[in-house]
């Protein structure tokens, strides 16, 4: 391909993956900023660039890709994601290769860059995008363009008689003030935003209207932890003047209520969260609307003044990384904390009146019965419900992952990433220590801790105001007061559940119908349910793959 003498750029068709497998249209999944941000560096260059929010479709993947690629020829057809949705990019992947417009295809993201060598002998693309894409992509185009030396591209895969040749890895931008901010208009953002719902999480039931918007405010971690995986360890950071040229801009646009800082490193400088505290504060005065936001932060950085800091700029909620509560555990997976910060952080943050966003993960190598007791113990007696509790996964890439394809407990990678998206409780036995009947004696112990622990609410009255939506007043399990949450979105008033966040304490809990806190009570009972819809779910998601 190379441009023609009116030096016309290649036409681009950008496709978001339905991050579920349904048929019909989909609002519950996180926004993919990376491809936004794709979106932006190529609008900028000049491409001609079209997008296509699967999401956002009735029908099945292959009848929505094959409509758009009727209405016009493509060159290029990008698209990407997480590994965790191998099975939708598959299908997706081999749409596009069957239409008769035959656009050359470029694969980007995590499911790629956590395992290149697997992923181009198994997926069916023409280039790949190894690592952070926006420089990436741009000089692969332009190689493409003028015919150049596909070996000289930095951090990509392309095909040599049906071989992939890998190129040395690119190396990850370091000013990310010149990255444009993330076109989210062109992935149908607003759309998105209408949809939300405050009973969709207890994220978004802070308000009737949520209406969120996310920070990547930096990129990549120091931190070395054992389940997670980066492109890169070199921690980046946008100025602050960047970050709020964006944030006044698509705040006031689209009448953003909460804002997500991706930022894994918020509070290692001190300074900068400092600015980000006055910064929003301003940001609030100008809106005229109440505008709160989360941070991810750590429990070995925490002080008094910082809270009150978070507190004042209208802090919703933290996201802490708990992990254990076992100092085994935490040293085992890199984590780089102690028990006694965890305990000093969550009572501190909930004395502070803001909320958490935390989890519990349990079934590390190094897990025994004793170190597992000894999280659940801690759960049980000081956490209230507020911590999650669920289980570790060796995500592709990461530590865990590693070990579980060197000791064999991975021993099929396809059949892993397939089945990671119908897998609603994830939990593979990974710790060396256990064994198979004591490990599923801790799934059981897990399960019948959430049961008997959760807290729920008293439902005062609950009101139909249209179809499938609901207006709820409930008393809060806590501080007793009552709240009354709207446009919450009911299939069935009399067999439903979810958890929201107090609006005057900041704590979380349950809304359910009597029928569903049977089940919630009896763990029992919500096994029975669980595993028949996992059943059901699964019959479904598999003709559908």
């Amino acid at each position: 391909m190379q441009l023609n003498k009116h030096n016309k750029k290649f036409k681009i068709l950008i496709i978001a993956p339905k991050y579920s497998l349904t048929e019909d249209r989909f609002y519950t999944y996180y926004f993919p900023m990376s491809l936004a941000y794709i979106i932006s560096v190529l609008k900028k260059q000049g491409y001609e660039v079209d997008v296509l929010n699967l999401n956002h479709h009735n029908g099945t993947i292959k009848e929505i890709i094959e409509r758009k690629l009727d209405k016009r020829k493509y060159d290029f057809v990008c698209t990407g994601g997480m590994a965790i949705f191998y099975s939708i990019i598959e299908k997706m992947l081999k749409t596009i290769r069957s239409h008769h417009s035959n656009p050359k295809i470029i694969l980007g993201g995590l499911i790629l860059t956590s395992e290149k060598e697997f992923i181009s002998k198994h997926l069916d693309f023409d280039y790949g995008i190894i690592n952070e894409g926006e420089e990436t992509i741009i000089n692969l185009l332009k190689c493409l363009e003028n015919k150049k030396d596909l070996s000289k591209v930095k951090g990509i895969v392309y095909f040599n008689e049906n071989k992939p040749v890998f190129t040395p890895d690119s190396k990850p931008p370091m000013n990310l003030d010149k990255i444009p901010f993330p076109d989210v208009e062109a992935l149908e953002y607003e759309e998105w935003l209408d949809n939300q719902i405050p009973n969709k999480s207890y994220v978004f039931s802070l308000f009737d209207q949520p209406r969120m918007y996310d920070v990547v405010g930096s990129r990549s971690c120091p931190y070395q932890c054992t389940f997670c995986y980066h492109y890169s360890s070199l921690y980046r950071k946008r100025s602050i003047e960047n970050i709020f040229l964006e944030l006044r801009d698509v705040v006031k646009k689209y009448g953003i209520n909460l804002l997500f800082f991706y930022d894994e490193c918020l509070a290692v400088d001190r300074k900068r969260l400092k600015d980000i505290c006055e910064n929003l504060k301003q940001l609030q005065r100008e809106i005229g609307w109440e505008l709160k936001w989360i941070p991810n932060l750590r429990v070995d950085l925490i002080t008094d003044e910082m809270l009150a800091m978070l507190k004042d700029s209208n802090c919703a909620m933290i996201g802490y990384g708990l992990e254990s509560y076992s100092p085994e555990i935490l040293k085992s997976m890199n984590k780089g904390i102690t028990p006694h910060q965890i305990d000093v952080a969550i009572k501190k943050t909930l004395s502070a009146g803001i909320g958490l966003m935390s989890s519990f993960i349990l079934g590390d190598i190094a897990e025994t019965n004793a170190t597992a007791s000894t999280t659940l113990d801690y759960w049980e007696k000081h956490c209230e419900d507020q911590i999650n509790l669920d289980f570790v996964r060796p995500y592709p890439k990461s530590k865990l992952y590693e070990y579980c394809i060197k000791n064999g407990i991975i021993r099929d990678k396809l059949k892993f990433m397939k089945d990671l998206i119908k897998e609603d409780d994830f939990a593979i036995k990974m710790a060396k220590n256990m064994t198979d009947s004591e490990f599923n004696k801790l799934k059981s112990r897990v399960q019948e801790s959430i049961s008997k622990h959760r807290k729920i609410a008293k439902n005062l009255s609950i009101k139909k105001t249209s179809r499938g939506i609901y207006e709820i007043n409930v008393k809060c399990p806590f501080c007793k007061e009552t709240i009354t949450y709207g446009n919450c979105h009911i299939p069935n008033r009399y067999n439903f559940s979810f958890t929201v966040r107090c609006r005057k304490c900041p704590k979380r809990f349950y809304i359910a119908s009597s029928l569903r806190k049977l089940a919630l009570r009896n763990y029992k009972i919500a096994k029975y349910i669980k595993n028949f819809n996992k059943r059901l779910r699964n019959s479904i998601k598999e003709k559908m793959i």
